[in-house]
């Protein structure tokens, strides 16, 4: 008989446990401030579980694999739900810093990774990835936010309607 319970090391399993109870809570109508806290937490646990598991992958499925960016567009979406400042410094994801980084260190570094994945892995990206990416430099305050507009249009009904949603939540106070 095998046994269902994930592993202390699953990595993939707790990334998505976690991305989905971020997502959940970033979407959500209200947000009380106990929840804004466990927000961050949980954006930065998904993350970081992500990092995690695509060490565990092939280089060649590690250089290919969006787990990374979709991450960050979580990360970025729970920091501006969060209200945390958009500027706090230099803080490098990959620096073990247990401080979150800005929202515009984190917009910039989807912009990186999504340029990355372009080179590497072009057909790995979807149109919704790139709206997201252009999202975050949004809610990052970048107004000129290059196409924003035309990778909205460029999605179907229901993805178009997530990210108004995502954009309408998190970047009311902008």
């Amino acid at each position: 008989m095998s046994c269902t319970t994930p592993k202390a090391g699953d990595h993939r399993y707790w990334a998505i446990e976690a991305n989905n109870r971020a997502w959940e809570l970033v979407e959500s109508a209200s947000l009380p401030p106990e929840l804004k806290r466990d927000l961050i937490a949980i954006a930065w646990s998904a993350y970081w579980h992500w990092e995690e598991h695509l060490q565990s992958l092939a280089a060649p499925q590690r250089a290919a694999a969006p787990n990374r960016l979709r991450a960050l567009h979580l990360l970025c979406c729970a920091v501006a739900r969060h209200d945390l400042p958009l500027r706090t410094g230099a803080t490098t994801l990959r620096s073990g810093a247990t401080a979150v980084p800005s929202l515009g260190e984190l917009a910039e570094s989807a912009a990186a990774e999504q340029a990355r994945l372009m080179t590497v892995a072009p057909a790995a990206l979807t149109r919704l990835d790139l709206a997201m990416t252009s999202l975050c430099a949004v809610l990052s305050g970048d107004e000129g936010a290059d196409g924003f507009k035309d990778q909205l249009a460029g999605l179907d009904g229901d993805e178009r309607t997530l990210v108004q949603t995502l954009l309408d939540r998190c970047g009311a106070r902008r």
